[in-house]
């Protein structure tokens, strides 16, 4: 079936790079416990076989996994080389480096420049391939040419480097990128350290490198503000940014407009859980979500990600689940229609104030 004939491709196509895909990706973030980094409780090892199978059923041809998406006993990117190897051939994985988690799942120092090549290795060891499609540079606190650095604004998490993978267990995280009502309760936010004393342009010179080598193929940025893209592609081809971005989360609205006018990807993480971020969509749902969802008979999970996905034909969603109901649910969105005035209302809705509880929408 053409790929646009299937239910991910509902919303088009666009390209990383050289590479084309459906705008309805997957984000293996919670594949692997009952939530984002959670250090317990593991998700069930048949279930998230069964949900990367479904989401490749409905035309999924984009994954986004990290080899720090882990827990105890569970690995995002063994996963996915048990469930899907020997891959499809139009099948797009994305993988990111940058972060590093040791044996016990906390965070560690980011990886140096020096470093990622290690990190690159072990993604391709877990994955069972020989180079990777698309490796994202977590950005981690950087200094810019200028000497200003960049405090993360939160988002997606840090992971393994060569040591850190290294440590991680059962050989073993850029929202994905959490699933609709996954979560029971909000997870604490791990604290994440900084890779002050690099320039960013260091990091994705390192990676340059490696796409010389063939281990790497295309590049491209996550966590990032306008003066970081700048200066990422003035290193390297950049073919996309994987920002924290939603309805109820959008100050990144200038780098989605900044990657529109070069025509390069925007994929936007958490754009279901919002300021739940790692915890996922737990609270209660704004009420121009809940008008909206009920005007189309679809989840509010649904609503969100249409809503995304309307921001522009450069914008590629990356929904994830560790449910195969809900990786139908989310898929369905590509084909979810919003009208001039459903978008406007959804516009109104407001992040939370300053100490308010992020679950608790608006």
């Amino acid at each position: 079936m053409n790929e646009q004939g299937t239910p991910a491709g509902g919303a088009g196509r666009w390209r990383l790079g050289d590479l084309e895909v459906n705008r309805l990706g997957f984000g293996a973030m919670r594949l692997t416990g009952a939530a984002a980094f959670h250090p317990g409780s593991r998700a069930d090892r048949a279930t998230s076989i069964r949900v990367l199978r479904r989401a490749i059923e409905l035309g999924v041809d984009h994954i986004d996994t990290a080899a720090f998406y882990f827990s105890a006993l569970r690995s995002a990117n063994e996963l996915i080389n048990t469930a899907l190897a020997p891959y499809p051939d139009n099948l797009v994985i994305a993988t990111k480096v940058g972060p590093v988690r040791d044996a016990s799942g906390a965070w560690a120092t980011p990886a140096r420049p020096d470093e990622l090549r290690g990190q690159v290795e072990e993604n391709l060891r877990q994955l069972g391939r020989d180079h990777l499609d698309l490796v994202n540079l977590r950005a981690m606190g950087q200094d810019s040419p200028g000497g200003v650095r960049r405090i993360m604004a939160g988002g997606a998490t840090p992971g393994t480097a060569p040591r850190g993978v290294a440590e991680t267990s059962a050989s073993l995280r850029d929202e994905d990128v959490p699933a609709p009502c996954d979560a029971p309760r909000r997870t604490p936010r791990p604290s994440r350290p900084r890779s002050a004393g690099y320039h960013l342009a260091e990091h994705i010179g390192a990676l340059a490198e490696l796409r010389e080598a063939g281990l790497v193929r295309h590049i491209g940025i996550s966590g990032v503000r306008l003066g970081q893209l700048a200066e990422a592609r003035e290193t390297a081809p950049v073919v996309c940014v994987q920002n924290r971005y939603g309805i109820d989360d959008r100050d990144g609205e200038d780098v989605l407009r900044a990657c529109g006018e070069l025509g390069i990807a925007f994929v936007p993480f958490f754009s279901v859980a919002g300021q739940g971020r790692e915890g996922g969509a737990g609270g209660p749902e704004s009420p121009q979500v809940r008008t909206v969802a009920r005007a189309h008979g679809v989840s509010t999970a649904q609503v969100r990600l249409a809503w995304s996905l309307g921001r522009g034909a450069h914008v590629l969603a990356i929904p994830g689940t560790g449910n195969p109901e809900h990786v139908a649910d989310n898929v369905e969105a590509a084909r979810l229609r919003l009208s001039a005035e459903e978008t406007a209302l959804l516009d109104t809705v407001a992040p939370p104030k300053r100490g308010e509880d992020p679950n608790h929408r608006r």
